[in-house]
């Protein structure tokens, strides 16, 4: 699942950095829900964000960011510009 298929994704998931800072990412949204999992491949971190609405304000993006910088993840760039 996380072998480059095409540009940056793997088998449904995004794909970031490689070797030890690889990270994969993906995005859902159902009636009433939007959800996001990012994840690093081998380092044990990651997260997932799931919240009870349907919007585009990027949410679930920026929650991942602050928890990025709160475990000070190696290597992450951020999904939301601050």
């Amino acid at each position: 699942m996380l072998t480059r298929q095409k540009g940056n994704v793997g088998l449904g998931l995004g794909l970031q950095g490689s070797g030890p800072s690889l990270h994969f990412a993906h995005d859902g949204r159902n009636n009433g829900f939007d959800t996001l999992l990012v994840a690093y491949a081998s380092k044990g971190l990651g997260a997932a964000i799931m919240i009870d609405a349907n919007e585009d304000s990027g949410a679930t993006a920026r929650l991942v960011d602050l928890v990025a910088r709160e475990y000070r993840w190696p290597d992450y760039e951020p999904l939301t510009k601050h």
